[in-house]
């Protein structure tokens, strides 16, 4: 078996500073095509119409059909069957199905920094067994900076204890070693890049995708056109074949363990493209860690020397800019992703016109409105006074619920006239008689976890919504950030039925639900946030149908003749919807002037039409009468 190059520096003699800086311009150029991997298929699957199966399909058939010229010409040479099999397990169909498949548990941010740390590690430690590699200090050095950064892009995202997540992370973790098993194959046998890619695809191609139209080749079938064009370019192309023909020339020219430096670039550039694609503004503590990982790198790749620098600025200092970008962006929040459609008419009423709110209470984050069936308008507000009511021409009531909640994020009313609030961080649901007076707690203060009758647990994890059917049975939402995103069933009487959801992107499943409504024949709609979507649900939690839009979908609501409203959170955007999910009319932006939301928290739908929406940033009221 040859020897690596791996860190040896006396095994850098034999290379040119020009192949060198050509390795490090093809892996790095491997890591922007598969930095997009993560959001985009992420998406696709968000919609319901493509699983991973179908991704792994479009991918290999396309990639396949399009290198079947190359693989009929030169064979398998150099390798064996056993070799191009070992090639095709590590880049091919299996590897796609484990990362692709565990997106629909865990977060895409799992996957960035999972996939390629532990390629990166397995890499690194074969090539040093396996092929006779040595490390220098500086390479050893690099190595575990990459780490560190790697660890401070994934932190928050590590944080979940979803029940589900383990289950993405650990084909997140098999898949880095299926990935790193190609990595020091390909180097040590000696294969040709365009080479390596014509038996990737083709073995998987012939192995994976007549399978795949036996079993599933119908669910593809039903898909959006426009779905099944852009991951058949970006899989079937750009993934399948482009990069893995610059990841595999970055390894011939750099060697197995500095070659696979370059997966650990993936989670840096995934921040960047997670902005357009995502609409996700990166922390600081995820900003310093593109910085470290770009340290890391610079050193295992020996780059830190003089007379490197001199050779290639031009390289380094594009991708230090790159990197850095994410640095400039100044607003901690999600950029507006504007949804197009018509104009919505309005007529737009400022807070002191539309409610008369009482000197001497101060306004805070105004979190979620209400209509009671007298038309009264109870607004939710995180401050001192916690609730306010005002009648039906806006005069001020009174004021109740102070010192009751930690974090209030929604009210809602039931059919007796009694007031549902939601609190995040005391993980309770409070049910308010006519008078103000807590009546039933839901939960247990304090206590976060499952709500499990067998083990006697009645707990709630961040419950966000209710919504009340007519038989009396209610619905809540839960898992606004961490959580465990789920919505869980009660009788009339409070008697848990069942639950549902887990942190996904599959359709029974959540990123945050945040919001729920039930429309006039019974169907639940809830708000998943994060995924940019409303999922629709019966009342037994079997999946009906479901719309994924560019915005955030922050809050729903049912106004005159059963038609749906929503807004978009910090896109700033009240949005009118149709019975097929199809965009009526669309109002308001991100911003502080009138008909602008710092974010759109929630709203509610008068009788009469006139629509009320509460700002939590901007910490203000609007009412929007929409024109006849």
């Amino acid at each position: 078996m040859p020897r690596a190059i791996g860190y040896d520096a006396r095994a850098m003699s034999a290379e040119t500073s020009e192949s060198s800086v050509a390795g490090a311009a093809y892996g790095v150029l491997a890591a922007l095509i598969w930095a997009g991997f993560p959001a985009i298929t992420k998406l696709s699957m968000a919609s319901h119409t493509l699983t991973a199966w179908d991704v792994t399909a479009l991918r290999f058939a396309t990639a396949g059909l399009l290198t079947l010229p190359l693989f009929v010409r030169n064979g398998l040479r150099p390798l064996r069957l056993r070799g191009a099999l070992l090639l095709a397990v590590g880049a091919g169909a299996p590897y796609v199905l484990l990362t692709a498949g565990g997106l629909a548990f865990a977060p895409a941010a799992h996957m960035g920094v999972i996939t390629p740390s532990c390629m990166l590690l397995v890499s690194t430690v074969g090539s040093w067994l396996l092929l006779g590699g040595k490390p220098t200090a500086g390479g050893a050095a690099g190595v575990l900076t990459i780490l560190a950064g790697i660890l401070m892009l994934g932190w928050d995202g590590l944080s979940s204890h979803g029940s589900n997540v383990w289950l993405g992370d650990a084909m997140f973790v098999l898949g880095g070693f299926f990935w790193a098993s190609y990595t020091i194959a390909t180097r040590a046998w000696g294969v040709p890049p365009l080479q390596a890619t014509a038996v990737v695809a083709v073995f998987s191609m012939l192995g994976y995708v007549p399978f795949y139209a036996v079993a599933a080749g119908s669910h593809l079938a039903a898909a959006p056109w426009k779905e099944i064009l852009i991951q058949t370019v970006f899989q079937g192309v750009l993934s399948a074949v482009v990069a893995l023909v610059f990841y595999t020339r970055s390894v011939a020219l750099l060697g197995a363990a500095r070659g696979a430096v370059f997966g650990a670039l993936v989670p840096s550039f995934s921040l960047l493209f997670a902005i357009p694609i995502l609409g996700e503004i990166p922390t600081r503590l995820q900003i310093v860690g593109v910085a470290v990982v770009t340290a890391g790198m610079l050193l295992v790749l020996d780059l830190y020397h003089t007379a490197r620098w001199r050779r290639a600025p031009q390289a380094l200092a594009v991708l230090c800019v790159l990197l850095a970008s994410p640095a400039f962006a100044q607003r901690p929040s999600i950029p507006p992703q504007t949804i197009a459609g018509p104009a919505l008419k309005v007529t737009v009423v400022a807070q002191r016109d539309a409610i008369e709110w009482p000197a001497g209470i101060d306004v805070d984050q105004l979190a979620s409105v209400a209509l009671d069936s007298r038309g009264h308008l109870f607004v939710l507000n995180r401050g001192k006074e916690a609730v306010l009511e005002f009648d039906a021409r806006g005069a001020f009531v009174r004021s109740f619920g102070t010192g009751l909640f930690q974090r209030a994020h929604s009210l809602t009313f039931d059919a007796r006239g009694h007031l549902w609030i939601t609190d995040v961080v005391a993980q309770v649901v409070l049910e308010l008689d006519a008078d103000g007076a807590v009546v039933r707690t839901l939960g247990t203060s304090g206590k976060t976890g499952d709500w499990d009758e067998a083990a006697g647990t009645h707990l709630f994890n961040e419950p966000t919504d209710v919504a009340f059917a007519r038989d009396g049975s209610f619905f809540v939402t839960q898992g606004h950030t961490r959580g465990e995103p789920k919505v869980l069933k009660f009788d009339a009487t409070g008697r848990f039925v069942k639950q549902w959801g887990g942190r996904g992107a599959l359709p029974w499943q959540f990123e945050v639900a945040h919001s729920i409504a039930i429309d006039s024949a019974g169907l639940l709609y809830v708000a998943d946030r994060e995924n940019r979507r409303i999922v629709v649900f019966d009342q037994n939690g079997e999946f009906v149908k479901g719309w994924v839009y560019r915005g955030l979908v922050c809050s729903l609501a049912f106004g005159p003749g059963g038609v749906l409203y929503m807004t978009s959170g910090f896109d700033g955007q009240i949005v009118k919807l149709d019975a097929n999910g199809r965009v009526l009319g669309v109002t308001g932006k991100s911003g502080e002037g009138p008909n602008e939301y710092g974010e759109a928290h929630d709203l509610a739908v008068a009788r009469d039409g006139a629509i009320y929406v509460s700002d939590v940033i901007n910490k203000r009221l609007t009412k929007l009468i929409p024109s006849r």
